[in-house]
């Protein structure tokens, strides 16, 4: 970036009161999107409202476990699934990777390191 736009770019932006940085007219400037905040604040305030409304969430359980037990129901089974989540918690994917015939991954995998030290002393040199 030239030192003329980086000036002006510098220059119109303003860290405004809340230590957000915002264009002259008081815009959020990219990268500073405070939906994000807002949204956290409501969830909080809606999760607050919603265990006061069902005594913690004990209420929505007994719901869940009254379909779960319930044999005509058509939801039964995933009823019970979210008991279970609720409970235990949900199970740990475990996904093996391997490489070429068994072997273990490498990011170096079929790279000879002598060729990287070369790469690596050409670039120096274009350096210099």
């Amino acid at each position: 970036m030239s030192n003329e736009v980086k000036q002006a770019t510098e220059s119109s932006v303003a860290p405004a009161r809340d230590g957000h940085n915002h264009d002259r007219r008081g815009r959020a400037t990219p990268g500073n999107n405070l939906r994000g905040e807002v949204k956290a604040k409501r969830q909080r305030g809606l999760a607050r409202m919603l265990a006061q409304e069902t005594e913690n969430g004990l209420e929505m359980g007994r719901v869940m476990l009254g379909i779960a037990r319930d044999p005509q129901h058509r939801d039964r089974f995933k009823a019970a699934d979210w008991v279970v989540v609720r409970l235990m918690g949900k199970p740990v994917e475990k996904i093996e990777l391997t490489g070429q015939d068994g072997k273990p991954l490498s990011p170096l995998a079929g790279v000879d390191v002598a060729d990287l030290l070369a790469l690596a002393r050409a670039e120096t040199e274009e350096g210099k």
